[in-house]
């Protein structure tokens, strides 16, 4: 062995003081902490984003377009197919949302009827799925009495508030053409669960047929045109398109820009707990700072003979 190679593997496993061999553990665990919590910051953050994400994307469309002053959208059939050919758009669906007041065998509560195309409201996304919840009710009702009712879907928190259960009879009360209330028998078909308490708490999802039997056979004329895109990022790309292809006279809004407070937020979040661990890290390599000047000063003697020796 050479005398180089010799003269560093006995300094390597020389023995240090006291202090000097506490300070390098503690830099060493410093270090090992900082990135163990840095990787396990990043993994929390993401993967809420990616949580909150999917769940948002479950219950709303990936692109929203309505009229700009509110009214409904004449001619929605003819607008629903040009826009189905549009390239990467997978479907489109008439939506209309309605306040009303639920009466159910405990309380009166405010919530919001959802007119969708399908009465409950399907996932998009692989990870997360909408809950039915077929709770048996005490009181069963007869095949008669369903046909006499209007079908719904109510939200489990919603449900729970106002104490109904799957298979109960309700009123509900809308507006009708002269802005007066208007009672209606409903009957609860299922109850369903979304994971966002906002929507369990206030949704009522309604078919359109049953939504025109509400409304005494009137047609149905959605507010809004929901739109699911193959590729979710691609969303406000695809909604550029849209809003050349449609005009002035409509809006157009994809999820990011809906939800822009929300994932700014997040992203937010995500940036001061970056910052907040780089701090940790930081420190630790302090600590390495403070180990290699005792380690230098511990070696000063021996660093002077190897000057001298050239």
């Amino acid at each position: 062995m050479s005398f180089e190679l010799k003269l560093a593997w006995t300094y390597f496993w020389g023995q240090r003081k006291s202090l000097a061999r506490f300070t390098s553990f503690v830099a060493v665990a410093g270090i090992t902490a900082g990135v163990a919590s840095l990787i396990l910051a990043q993994a929390l953050a993401r993967g809420f984003a990616d949580e909150m994400q999917d769940k948002i994307l479950a219950n709303t469309p990936h692109v929203s377009i309505f009229m700009k002053d509110g009214t409904k959208i004449n001619g929605w059939r003819q607008i629903k197919k040009d826009l189905e050919d549009t390239e990467n758009v997978a479907k489109v669906s008439a939506t209309t949302y309605e306040n009303t007041l639920i009466v159910g065998t405990q309380a009166t509560n405010y919530a919001i009827l959802r007119v969708v195309e399908s009465p409950q409201s399907k996932g998009r996304s692989s990870k997360f799925k909408v809950q039915s919840e077929n709770t048996a009710s005490d009181k069963q009702s007869t095949a008669d009495d369903r046909q006499l009712t209007t079908e719904i879907a109510l939200g489990a928190e919603l449900a729970e508030k106002t104490g109904l259960k799957t298979g109960d009879e309700a009123e509900i009360v809308t507006l009708a053409d002269q802005f007066e209330p208007k009672r209606s028998r409903v009957f609860v078909k299922e109850t369903f669960r979304t994971g966002l308490f906002e929507y369990d708490s206030t949704w009522i999802n309604i078919s359109p047929e049953n939504y025109s039997a509400l409304h005494g056979g009137q047609a149905f004329s959605p507010a809004i045109l929901s739109v699911s895109v193959k590729n979710i990022f691609k969303a406000d790309k695809i909604a550029d398109r849209i809003r050349a292809k449609l005009g002035e006279n409509f809006k157009v809004i994809d999820w990011q820009e809906a939800n822009q407070p929300l994932f700014a937020a997040l992203s937010l979040e995500k940036r001061v707990g970056l910052a907040i661990f780089a701090l940790i890290i930081f420190i630790a390599a302090l600590n390495i700072t403070t180990t290699l000047a005792l380690l230098v000063n511990e070696r000063k003697f021996d660093i002077a003979i190897l000057r001298t020796c050239g």
